[in-house]
Formats: C-alpha cells, sequence, structure tokens
C-alpha cells in the first residue's frame, strides 16, 4: 500500500506541472510508453529464501541458479531438502552453486524508448506516469500507461493502454506485445508487439509493428566478490515499422549497484542515454531518467513505473 501511495504521489506532481496545450505530442517520446519494457525487471515472480530475503525474478529472463540457491516462491514452504532444486523453473538450467549475493541492477530497467523481449503475464500488471520536454521545443508533455498480461510466462501476450497527451484524454493508444521464447543461458527471448494497433491520436499517425530479442549477460565471477558495477549487462535489438523508421533499434544496459543501472539506446536513427533506479522500497517501483535523440533534436525525460504480481 505504501508503495501504491508513493506512486499515485508522483503521478500527481508530474501531472501538476504540465501546461494544458492544444498542440500534438508525440506519444512515443519518453520513457517507452507503450509497452511494459521499463518495469519488466520489477513484473516477475517474487522469490524468498529462509533468511527472509526477498527478490523478484521475470521467468521470461535466464538468470544464472547459482544466485537462486535457497530461493522459493514467496509463500510457499519447502523442506530444505527441497531447496536445491530451482522450484520456479525458470531459463536457467546450469547447475546451482550454494551462495546467496544481490542481483546487479535489482528492478531498474533496462530500457528508455525501446520495447523489449519481456512481455507481461497472467497475474501481472504495470502503470507508467512519463513527463517529457518536447523535441526541439521544450515545452513540458505527459504520457500515462497501464496493462496486464494473459497466459503464462512463456507464451505471454500483453495488453495495454496510454493515454497519448495528459491534456487531451481522448488520444488513447491499444497496444499489445506477444513473448514468442524465453531467455536461455545461450539464446535470446523474442518477441514481436504492435503499437497504437488502430492508429488512433493525431500524435501518432502510424501504426508500429516490431520484433525484438533481448538477452542478459552475467560476470558470475564479479557478482559473488561483491563488485555489482558492470557485472550485468542486458541488450536487446529489434526491427520496427511505423516509429522506428522500417530500421534497426537496439538497446544496451549495464548494471552500476545493486539498484541503478546506465542505459544507451539506438531508435530511428537517434541515440539516447539514461539511468534507471530502483530503489529497494517499496520494490516494485522503478525511476527512468533520460537524454533522448541526443545528436539532433535533444529531449529530457523522467518517468515513474510499477510492476504488479498479483497486486503484491
Amino acid at each position: 500500500m505504501k508503495g501504491k501511495v508513493i506512486f499515485s504521489g508522483i503521478v500527481l506532481l508530474l501531472l501538476a506541472s504540465l501546461p494544458v496545450s492544444a498542440d500534438d505530442n508525440c506519444a512515443t517520446t519518453g520513457m517507452n510508453p507503450t509497452s511494459s519494457a521499463p518495469v519488466s525487471n520489477a513484473i516477475g515472480v517474487p522469490l524468498t529464501n529462509g533468511s527472509g530475503q526477498a527478490i523478484v525474478i521475470n521467468p521470461q529472463t535466464f538468470v544464472p541458479p547459482s544466485l537462486l540457491e535457497g530461493f522459493v516462491p514467496a509463500g510457499q514452504v519447502l523442506a530444505s531438502s527441497e531447496l536445491l532444486y530451482n522450484p520456479m523453473r525458470l531459463a536457467s538450467t546450469v547447475p546451482m552453486a550454494p551462495k546467496a549475493v544481490v542481483i546487479p541492477g535489482g528492478s531498474a530497467s533496462d530500457n528508455i524508448s525501446t520495447p523489449n523481449a519481456q512481455a507481461a503475464f497472467a497475474g501481472t500488471y504495470y502503470a507508467t506516469g512519463v513527463l517529457h520536454t518536447q523535441p526541439g521545443a521544450g515545452d513540458l508533455d505527459g504520457t500515462l500507461a497501464a496493462g496486464m498480461g494473459f497466459g503464462p510466462a512463456s507464451k505471454a501476450v500483453e495488453v495495454g493502454f496510454t493515454v497519448a497527451d495528459v491534456s487531451n484524454f481522448g488520444d488513447v493508444l491499444i497496444n499489445t506485445k506477444a513473448h514468442l521464447y524465453n531467455e536461455t543461458e545461450n539464446a535470446p527471448g523474442l518477441a514481436v508487439g504492435i503499437e497504437n494497433i488502430f492508429g488512433a491520436a493525431p500524435a501518432q499517425n502510424e501504426t508500429s509493428a516490431y520484433l525484438v530479442a533481448s538477452k542478459n549477460y552475467w560476470d558470475v565471477d564479479k557478482i559473488m566478490a561483491g563488485r555489482l558495477a558492470f557485472a550485468r549487462t542486458a541488450v536487446s535489438v529489434g526491427y520496427g515499422s511505423g516509429r522506428f523508421d522500417d530500421t534497426p533499434f537496439a538497446s544496451v544496459s549495464t548494471s552500476l549497484s545493486s539498484d541503478t543501472k546506465a542505459i544507451g539506446e539506438y531508435v530511428s536513427k537517434g541515440f539516447n542515454l539514461g539511468f534507471s533506479w530502483a530503489p529497494s522500497k517499496p520494490g516494485n517501483l522503478i525511476v527512468v531518467a533520460g537524454w533522448q535523440d541526443i545528436f539532433q533534436e535533444p529531449s529530457l525525460t523522467l518517468g515513474v513505473g510499477m510492476g504488479f504480481y498479483r497486486f503484491r
């Protein structure tokens, strides 16, 4: 409940700062407002261990099992002899080593404005609010989005709704994403998606379809030694139409600490840079700050989002 109050307060502050404008606004500027990508690391399944430590793992991503030693789904009690096995049957496949460690970057985002291969699945929900400047104009603009998932994590279908311009709630975009394959130790996860299915809102006249693959890379030796900077790197590569200009897009994020990441993106022939922070409390709140299209029409963005698993 405390986390929901914090999130609601931040969104209200963002909206209160916005001028009402009749100008068209770009629904795809700022922290990705058309999918769960910014909060995908926070909409996984909560796990706990015998010492009371709690983490959230998205089962669509690969995590070295040595980092999951002793963890079971929250609320589930297993005999000590069963803890050596992975009851979640995540994408992980290598043998476990008996040591508990911190996940580098925590639930911080891997993306600013590009999609990734994760999608909300049954029992998971998300909500985001974005404040950004319009490219080249400096005017403040805002976007709100929410969505939920259907089906098992390995074959999830996500459906989301985006208010493209908070000064005109009539501009609502409908978006969907299908997660096709879970990431494994040696292969990326894969997803396809469509943003603005019906071409709504004057701000984005084109429907945008995309295909994206995502892969995490872990330096387990660094993590075991407690050196979390650059110990986890996530890479997404895709191709899309519409706002993606029928060109490839890509994102790279790397952990800086236990709860922060640095992010770089290439999209629509431009470059974005930013940072993401996932505070330990409430645990499912994500903050993303970015500088977009830095070499052409730079704009700033600040986004907040929350991921929920059965409204935990």
